[in-house]
């Protein structure tokens, strides 16, 4: 269990802190107001504090060094043992990118609004981008320079490489935000919104997807309840565009709003999306369930006028241990047996393929699976920024 650090254990080092204000405390714990409380989110404020006074500088330069803790910001320190305690680099990420968030707000003298990706943090969605800079909103006359944040190391490796706080200027962002934990971040829709205008298209499909999976759900035995809902937020999406008071990046958001699926069961799926429509694919269908003796499989991804499943498999599906992940393996394999009795052809596509190296991917499928591309397809014009493919 990561040992928590707290103005108590600093009282032998530097008198009693109690009583004192905010501006004179030494360590001063990043107590943000809690409302809408995801669980990494509050562990990770929990492991926050903030160094305000010069006395302890010398402490907190050794307790770095040692590694203890890390800088997050100047003067905002996270626990190292908490980082460390998480299972996957992802997770490491993730709470580098909650943190710097909190630590951003505490430092700002006026309450920041976080955009775009921060929101997303915020809204303890994955990102296909794990280090992201922060975005906060700033007026068009209060525009500042990119501030750098440090690199996160701990024994010697990296974590987490530098990134930046950037301004992002935005018009009628100040009536739609939500609080979360304390934090101000842009409301669901018009953070869709500006995801569908700004982002890379690589990166705005599965964050789409990802957004209508969390407000919908999504229930593979029984999907129709789940695609209506799907279906009115995307509308209500489309009809928040109409309101933008600028027309930049409208009709790109559009065609990104229109390609997000709920039926994406991971955002490595949501980036298999994104790849199919950039590339020009024949019209597939998600989450097809396949009966077999009385046993239901569901495709991930179906070509059916080629016959072609995909699957995109990534660690979670195969386990954790190694023993897990022999008898998954010895499962796949068996239905994959049973799937190739029906005439169907099953190509897998791990997950860090599709997300970080789609053009080895697509290489792949043109190799094995030519059938389920178009020829001489026009590519529309929200997707044909992607320059890795």
């Amino acid at each position: 269990m990561a040992k928590k650090l707290s103005t108590v254990e600093l009282k032998s080092r530097h008198g009693d802190l109690r009583g004192l204000t905010v501006r004179h405390t030494a360590v001063v714990r990043l107590r943000l107001k809690v409302t809408d409380m995801k669980s990494l989110i509050h562990d990770t404020q929990a492991a926050l504090f903030r160094s305000a006074r010069r006395d302890v500088h010398s402490w907190t330069r050794a307790q770095t060094r040692d590694g203890k803790i890390v800088c997050i910001a100047r003067s905002v320190y996270l626990d190292a043992d908490f980082l460390l305690a998480q299972p996957t680099l992802w997770d490491q990420r993730r709470v580098i990118n909650v943190a710097r968030i909190m630590a951003v707000s505490s430092l700002r003298r006026a309450q920041p609004c976080f955009v775009r990706e921060s929101a997303l943090v915020m809204m303890n969605l994955s990102l296909m981008n794990t280090n992201p800079s922060v975005k906060v909103h700033s007026d068009r006359k209060k525009m500042l320079s990119p501030t750098q944040l440090p690199a996160i190391t701990i024994g010697g490796k990296e974590i987490s490489p530098p990134t930046e706080v950037m301004s992002v200027s935005a018009t009628g962002v100040d009536s739609a935000t939500r609080e979360v934990c304390g934090v101000i971040v842009t409301a669901e829709t018009r953070t869709a919104t500006d995801i569908a205008r700004f982002l890379p298209s690589q990166e705005a499909v599965p964050q789409l997807s990802e957004m209508l999976r969390q407000a919908c759900g999504y229930d593979r035995y029984a999907p129709e309840e789940h695609l209506a809902c799907a279906q009115n937020v995307k509308q209500q999406w489309l009809d928040a565009l109409e309101y933008v008071p600028r027309l930049h990046g409208i009709s790109r958001a559009r065609t990104l709003i229109a390609a997000a699926s709920v039926q994406c069961d991971s955002i490595a799926e949501g980036s298999f999306l994104w790849l199919l429509h950039a590339s020009g694919a024949v019209p597939w269908r998600q989450q097809v369930p396949i009966t077999i003796d009385g046993r239901i499989y569901f495709a991930d991804v179906l070509f059916p006028s080629v016959k072609v499943m995909i699957e995109i498999e990534g660690r979670e599906k195969l386990g954790p241990t190694e023993e897990d992940i022999q008898t998954n393996l010895h499962q796949l394999m068996s239905r994959d047996n049973e799937l190739e009795s029906l005439g169907l052809r099953v190509v897998h596509l791990t997950a860090k393929d599709v997300m970080w190296y789609p053009h080895r991917a697509l290489a792949h499928l043109k190799r094995v699976c030519p059938e389920i591309f178009m020829r001489h397809l026009q590519i529309p014009v929200a997707f044909r920024d992607a320059r890795n493919l």
